[in-house]
């Protein structure tokens, strides 16, 4: 943590430098490299900043391949931010001028961050395609940190299209290809979306120790915007297994070390872990307040999935409530704002909401969904009142 405040120290100095020498060719170089490294310390905002003002300067100065290397940045750091369609623009632009200049390993960093963000945009078929188009030209050219990265990537595109075991496979190659080149940064990645697949597959035990490593490494590396976003996910988990005081202690740790970390997506996801807490804990009225909290952050963002599980998540609290017109009216506004798409975590509500409309199969089918994943979080309360729903419309339930 301490080398790369020190490297963003050491380049702010020599941007200074270079600015009093007046020497427009290592100026945007220089701001390229700082930005990078705001990159590293999960200071995005600060990155793009920095950035914008290295592509003008690098267009005077008539430099190209690092208007090429800042355009890629700019796409990386965009996506980071949820800004899909402006980082599919800058990597397109960045692909365009790699190619015309020749700079092969720029191309195909461009074109590993576009199967990215067309995966990011639900395009899984033409994410794929240029996933192995990316994926073949990188090991022929033996461009290692490409092939590790696009690998991941690759290994994001297929879990989208539901091949979760050929997922695993290539996060696995991705893991191995960073720890060859030592890139702890893209391991902590991996190990992220390894631990979330394997929640998704119903290995929670495997899934916790995954995403811990995944956190310890960011840490480890001084990206305290990743840390506190990771804590919010990492609890939610947590408290689904009914860890409740571990889950309790990744808010406290956010809370007391990376409250400074305000952006939108972190308090998006710190107030909905902390109403997933809330809700375990039977405090329905403070847990409604951090479901309305993410609801209304999610709703400026556009980020549909936590819009829905928030819904859905009041409309279980008015379950509870005894209220069960309101219920059925959250529950709906929850299934349409994902346009009934499978994700994760919502099963129950998807249940309940189908035993209210007479949608028997599906209540049917998303009840032992729910079921399933309860028996294996640990969850007792999601499992009981899974089989209740089920033994209600005449399936066997063994408990």
């Amino acid at each position: 943590m301490g080398l790369i405040k020190q490297a963003a120290e050491e380049q702010a100095d020599a941007v200074s430098l270079f600015r009093e020498l007046e020497d427009t060719q290592n100026i945007p170089k220089a701001l390229f490299r700082l930005a990078s490294t705001m990159h590293l310390l999960g200071r995005y905002e600060d990155g793009l900043e920095i950035l914008e003002e290295a592509l003008e300067l690098a267009r005077k100065a008539g430099i190209r391949t690092v208007e090429a290397n800042i355009l890629n940045q700019r796409g990386v750091l965009q996506l980071i931010l949820i800004q899909y369609e402006q980082a599919l623009c800058s990597q397109q632009s960045a692909l365009t001028l790699s190619r015309e200049i020749g700079d092969r390993a720029g191309e195909l960093s461009s074109l590993n961050s576009m199967c990215n963000a067309l995966y990011r945009m639900s395009r899984n078929d033409k994410a794929r395609e240029f996933g192995l188009e990316t994926l073949q030209a990188s090991r022929e050219l033996g461009e290692r940190r490409t092939e590790a990265n696009v690998l991941c990537t690759l290994g994001l595109v297929e879990w989208g299209m539901g091949r979760h075991q050929v997922a695993f496979d290539y996060f696995g190659e991705s893991l191995k290809a960073h720890r060859k080149i030592g890139n702890k940064t893209g391991q902590a990645a991996v190990l992220w979306n390894l631990g979330l697949l394997s929640f998704n597959l119903l290995c929670f035990k495997e899934g916790i120790e995954h995403s811990w490593n995944s956190i310890e490494l960011y840490r480890e590396q001084g990206n305290r915007r990743r840390v506190a976003v990771k804590l919010a996910i990492h609890s939610i988990s947590l408290t689904e297994m009914g860890r409740v005081n571990e889950a309790a202690a990744c808010l406290e740790e956010y809370e007391n070390d990376y409250s400074d970390i305000d952006d939108s997506n972190t308090r998006m996801r710190i107030s909905f872990a902390r109403g997933e807490l809330a809700f375990k804990n039977g405090a329905l009225d403070k847990a409604e307040d951090y479901y309305i909290k993410s609801l209304e952050i999610a709703r400026k963002m556009n980020t549909n999935v936590t819009v829905a599980q928030s819904l859905q998540n009041i409309g279980l609290i008015r379950l509870e409530q005894g209220r069960p017109e309101e219920a059925r009216e959250y529950l709906q506004k929850g299934y349409e704002a994902v346009n009934g798409d499978e994700y994760l975590e919502t099963f129950l509500a998807y249940a309940e909401y189908f035993l209210m409309t007479g949608r028997r199969e599906d209540a049917i089918h998303f009840a032992w969904k729910a079921y399933a994943r309860a028996c294996a979080a640990g969850n007792r309360k999601t499992m009981n009142r899974s089989a209740e729903i089920l033994k209600e419309l005449g399936e066997n339930v063994q408990q």
